[in-house]
């Protein structure tokens, strides 16, 4: 495959902070699957030192299958995967959790549906409703909010308060996580328990993230600190993670922020020790980078 100057340099930089400007059609993903394979090739590394993140499972299968094709079927201990498998991952080996621990979907509808008519709600469609709560119930996971001070808007704010307990009950009885804990458990997790947090920095020397912006969509002030919810804890977990790890790729690292918080977002990452090679689609604060690269189409 042919690449143009900007594309090769992105592929094969290594030391600095790099920011590379690509919109659209111009070849990221492509360019992020060569890189890990120069990785390799070019530098050394050990495949099973590698962690690729994505947001979706779709685009972690489609970077995967692009990587695979490349090398020919070789180098098949680079691991893909999206932040939800990563994090239950590390669950796995912490409590032995299964894929039969993670609550299907029709369980959750038909334990709000009975919650709700034991709390003698009424509704016009339950297909509805019952998605409502299971909305407002993984925003209060995943945004961190107290249950008490929570004022639901699609039941009354006291049934929704007994439901979601009854929720939370449920799935600890039963030895069941659903998604949101996946990210909140993975968090204690690493927060609390430093041999964890230290093996796993060890295993991967090397974590590339795409499509990063996707869970920084909340405001964020002092230093991070109070960053609410999953975008918070996704934050947290990718900075755990990064610790002592050599490079970082972003994807339009701030694309869904305003300049005020891009900027605090960016000095998050820049405080990293690592080499950071950023991919956006407009340039801000060019001081902040050693090389500024371009990528075309063609």
């Amino acid at each position: 495959m042919q690449f143009n100057e900007a594309q090769i340099q992105a592929i094969q930089h290594n030391t600095g902070p790099c920011m590379v400007i690509a919109g659209p059609g111009s070849g990221k993903t492509t360019v992020l699957t060569h890189r890990v394979r120069y990785l390799i090739e070019r530098y050394g590394v050990n495949p099973s030192d590698i962690l690729v993140i994505t947001f979706t499972k779709a685009a972690a299968e489609q970077m995967k299958l692009k990587f695979k094709g490349l090398s020919e079927g070789r180098n098949s201990a680079v691991t893909f995967g999206t932040f939800h498998a990563v994090f239950f991952t590390i669950l796995k080996a912490a409590y032995n959790y299964s894929a039969h621990c993670i609550i299907k979907p029709q369980i959750q509808h038909e334990f709000v549906k009975d919650q709700m008519c034991r709390l003698e709600l009424e509704y016009d469609d339950e297909n509805e409703a019952v998605a409502g709560v299971l909305s407002e119930i993984s925003c209060v996971k995943g945004e961190d909010v107290n249950i008490d001070e929570y004022e639901s808007r699609c039941i009354p704010p006291q049934s929704f308060r007994i439901m979601y307990r009854a929720y939370d009950d449920m799935l600890v009885r039963k030895h069941l996580i659903d998604f949101d804990d996946m990210i909140v458990q993975c968090r204690e997790l690493l927060m609390q328990r430093e041999d964890y947090r230290r093996a796993w920095q060890n295993k991967y020397k090397y974590i590339l993230i795409d499509e990063f912006q996707d869970i920084l969509n909340v405001e964020i002030h002092n230093n991070g600190e109070n960053i609410s919810g999953g975008q918070r804890v996704r934050l947290e977990l990718a900075r755990f993670l990064l610790r002592e790890k050599d490079i970082l790729l972003a994807d339009e690292v701030t694309s869904a922020l305003d300049e005020k918080n891009s900027r605090l977002v960016r000095d998050l990452i820049f405080s990293l020790p690592i080499t950071v090679l950023e991919i956006a689609h407009h340039i801000d604060e060019e001081e902040r980078y050693d090389q500024i690269l371009e990528l075309r189409k063609g």
